[in-house]
């Protein structure tokens, strides 16, 4: 009976200690939605929406849809390895009707550490406000910038 208890009492110490330190942990940050000046970290990438700017001229060009939506993001490469943003990693969202980017037809080469002002230009409807989906590779970890 003696033994019973101790192992009991051993069993009940333990249980405690295991849920004590496990509380130590930070929390897990899910968010995933980000506005205007909001830092997102995600993946290998620190991701910020600088600017937005509505115009009705591009490059001498008039949209067909309403207007320019140009929005500005700061992308900082936290790994040390060489990472890749394609014009596909953001798309506007309107409504389920998506949107790819008009100003980046190719890969953009972030090196390790450094970081890169990325203009991204879409022929949109004027709306109060619009989604950005960014697409970081694994589908799970995908956030979005909505602009207000």
């Amino acid at each position: 009976m003696k033994k019973l208890a101790n192992n009991l009492i051993l069993c009940l110490s333990l249980l405690v200690f295991i849920t004590g330190c496990n509380q130590l942990k930070p929390p897990i940050n899910n968010k995933t939605v980000f506005y205007l000046n909001e830092e997102a970290k995600i993946d290998h990438f620190k991701i910020t929406l600088n600017d937005i700017l509505e115009k009705k001229e591009f490059n001498s060009h008039k949209p067909s849809k309403g207007i320019y939506l140009v929005l500005e993001f700061k992308i900082e490469n936290i790994s040390n390895e060489e990472q890749t943003i394609d014009n596909n990693s953001f798309i506007l969202d309107i409504a389920n009707d998506k949107y790819l980017d008009l100003n980046n037809k190719s890969i953009s080469k972030l090196a390790a550490k450094e970081s890169l002002m990325y203009k991204v230009v879409y022929d949109a409807p004027l709306n109060d406000n619009y989604n950005i989906n960014f697409y970081s590779g694994v589908v799970s970890n995908n956030i979005t910038f909505i602009t207000k």
